[in-house]
């Protein structure tokens, strides 16, 4: 997509006005850090979370970087199945997620195979008021070799799943064969 088309083709809601994107926009939506790197970006509108009305003069910074590689959700049994991959290390990781739950985690290490795996695992939570599916509550963490990257998939489901019990074990053998299939190797050259 052009910088043209990119422009053309961005959707803004009436409500929610957004300045032109600019070039800068674009070149971060092509780029690969969106996927890995923390990039922060100041919001110039800003709504009260309690009366959902806009706070005229007021502006955030937002994390827009840090976005997932690849997700996929189940509406009718609330699962979901996401990839990520950041310039983090484990410890970050796990802080991160720690400091942004509900409630804490355990984190454990299982040995899947050849590779030793950092799980965070949460309870289950009950379904949004929203509707939507809730996050994950496993995550498991594996350090790409030596190159300060971490990968994580995490499986997501909330206590609604539960009353999918056939769906639910075959989603945790899903995941696990994912967790399975995992190899880090290094690129021959």
């Amino acid at each position: 997509m052009s910088f043209e088309e990119y422009k053309r083709n961005r959707y803004v809601h009436p409500s929610y006005p957004k300045p032109e994107p600019t070039f800068d926009d674009y070149a971060y939506y092509r780029s690969f850090d969106r996927y890995v790197r923390s990039v922060k970006r100041i919001n110039p509108v800003v709504y009260d979370k309690i009366t959902r009305r806009r706070i005229e003069g007021a502006s955030e910074v937002i994390e827009v970087g840090l976005q997932v590689l690849c997700h996929q959700s189940w509406y009718k049994s609330q699962h979901s199945i996401a990839m990520y991959l950041r310039k983090w290390s484990v410890d970050q990781y796990i802080n991160w997620q720690q400091t942004n739950a509900p409630r804490l985690g355990q984190v454990s290490r299982q040995r899947r195979g050849t590779l030793d795996w950092t799980v965070l695992e949460f309870q289950l939570e009950p379904q949004p008021n929203n509707g939507g599916s809730s996050g994950p509550y496993q995550y498991w963490m594996l350090p790409v070799g030596e190159t300060g990257y971490t990968f994580m998939l995490g499986l997501g489901a909330n206590q609604e799943s539960l009353k999918h019990p056939e769906t639910h074990a075959r989603m945790q053998t899903a995941f696990l064969r994912l967790i399975d299939s995992m190899k880090i190797e290094p690129i021959a050259r």
